[in-house]
């Protein structure tokens, strides 16, 4: 089977990471794979990582507005050139450019969130409405939409036009995996974290969904604080540093590369979203061993349900109201964590999210083809 990938770029984010796992895969199984980008690669991109699993890696190296006129022609010529039987997209933009090309093969897309909540905040409510209702029918083109959660499938359902399939993403084990002694030792240091201090780590882009101001205004309420590393940037970073202005023990370290060191670092990840699609960094951190501390929202309780295999401690809050009880239940879950840790010392690695299952499961999705 020869499998096309589609996104814009091969920006360093965690849908361009899952793209990783799952096109490697699907490659060691035995399908001809090549992954096509739109545009430019950004300073950021994983194409060096896409390279050097061996996977072929082409662009079009369109800008946007060029893309709009000429993009399908080409997208069509390189269809037929390799005989490409399934196309796989993820982003608006590839979605839209593949919706428009005459279905001579398979089209699948992976939709890693829900447009009508996702893209108003980003874009301003009537750029972010039009663009999720032309990304939502640009969508009803495809053989197949594979989404996440459950969670959005079930936000999907008022649409009713979507043939949907829920697939989950997966994490690379043999690298997100549990450190040993000397391991997390060695991440402490080089984050310049007392071996003895007790640490929360928040990964993830700070936007709106993801509610950090306010989590880090309920932590910084704690009688006794712990110490915070925020690894990840984006509009909600003035707000973070306002929200615990005056406090000692919040650390900003932006986005990077490799968020393994801060994971093998902690002692706890705390994830307040508002809503998630399938979050990575809350799969990563159980991958690693590491507790969890999670808003008590349908998509991580669904991310915990689906795991296959025991699972480090994770604990629920609600984030809904900080002046009623949020710091408390904060508190008692921080608690758990250290209660958690005096009884299980050694942190075991937890294979709860399978990459061969999620190709596998992928691959079956291509050879069914349009099953409407």
């Amino acid at each position: 089977m020869n499998v096309l990938y589609i996104v814009s770029t091969l920006e360093r984010t965690g849908p361009t990471r899952q793209l990783l796992y799952l096109s490697t895969r699907v490659q060691d199984l035995g399908h001809r794979v090549c992954v096509l980008t739109l545009s430019p690669e950004p300073e950021n991109s994983l194409k060096g990582m896409f390279v050097d699993r061996g996977l072929e890696v082409i662009s079009l190296d369109l800008p946007r507005l060029k893309s709009l006129f000429v993009g399908r022609a080409r997208l069509r010529q390189l269809l037929i050139g390799r005989a490409i039987d399934v196309v796989h997209t993820q982003g608006v933009r590839a979605d839209s450019l593949v919706s428009g090309v005459d279905p001579v093969v398979n089209r699948i897309a992976t939709l890693r969130n829900y447009p009508s909540d996702d893209y108003p905040p980003l874009y301003g409510k009537v750029k972010g409405w039009l663009m999720a209702w032309f990304h939502l029918r640009a969508l009803a083109e495809f053989d197949r939409v594979a989404v996440v959660s459950g969670a959005i499938a079930r936000l999907l359902e008022d649409y009713g036009k979507l043939p949907l399939d829920v697939l989950h993403n997966a994490v690379d084990s043999q690298y997100f995996r549990a450190p040993g002694l000397q391991e997390r030792a060695e991440s402490r240091n080089a984050l310049s974290l007392a071996p003895d201090s007790f640490v929360v780590v928040i990964v993830g882009d700070l936007i709106r969904r993801k509610r950090v101001p306010e989590l880090l205004f309920a932590l910084a309420r704690l009688v006794t604080p712990p110490e915070v590393l925020v690894v990840g940037d984006g509009p909600e970073l003035d707000s973070c540093m306002r929200a615990v202005q005056g406090t000692d023990g919040v650390r900003f370290l932006g986005k990077r590369e490799d968020v393994r060191p801060a994971l093998w670092a902690a002692d706890v990840l705390i994830s307040s979203s508002a809503s998630e699609g399938m979050p990575n960094a809350v799969m990563e951190a159980v991958a690693t061993g590491l507790p969890c501390l999670l808003s008590d929202i349908p998509a991580h309780r669904e991310l915990i349900a689906a795991a296959n295999t025991e699972i480090p401690e994770v604990l629920w809050f609600n984030l809904d109201n900080l002046e009623q009880g949020s710091p408390n239940q904060l508190a008692d879950g921080l608690q758990a964590v250290v209660a958690y840790w005096a009884q299980h010392p050694v942190r075991k690695c937890c294979d709860a999210f399978s990459v061969d299952s999620m190709a596998e499961k992928y691959c079956l999705l291509y050879a069914q083809g349009r099953q409407r």
